[in-house]
């Protein structure tokens, strides 16, 4: 239904900004609408990635918030075949300051994914949706 696609590169200097490129594709034949919390969409107002550095955990170090429900404005609409892609700094939302070899992937599970016809609104009832992203290397100079 969703495809995920991310990107950073593959080496960086430690101290510098790294662009993470984080987009879902849907490939549906149906309209739906993704809630963007925990994803990158919405920028770093959560953990949604698991890191490390040479195996050790690495901190998440943005912003948490905590939500009451979803408001329309806090979802992306994909039509088929349609994209949305957002890019981030990683070094915002993780301690990429220590050299070393980091793994990255997203932890893989979308708060709400609905699919809604014209003239349907939005259900209260959210629907959790597993999303396979493969697992990213980059070296921290």
């Amino acid at each position: 239904m969703l495809e995920c696609h991310v990107e950073v590169p593959a080496t960086a200097n430690a101290g510098d900004k790294i662009p993470l490129k984080f987009k879902l594709t849907n490939s549906s034949k149906q309209n739906l609408m993704v809630l963007k919390w925990n994803t990158p969409l919405e920028g770093w107002f959560g953990s949604s990635f698991k890191v490390t550095n040479d195996e050790k955990w690495v901190n998440y170090m943005g912003a948490m918030v905590k939500r009451f429900r979803p408001s329309e404005s806090d979802y992306a609409e994909l039509a088929p075949g349609k994209s949305i892609e957002q890019t981030v700094n990683l070094a915002e939302g993780y301690d990429m300051k220590t050299p070393g070899n980091y793994k990255l992937v997203f932890k893989g599970r979308l708060q709400d994914v609905q699919t809604i016809g014209k003239g349907q609104s939005l259900s209260k009832d959210r629907k959790l949706q597993q999303l396979s992203c493969k697992e990213l290397s980059i070296t921290i100079k």
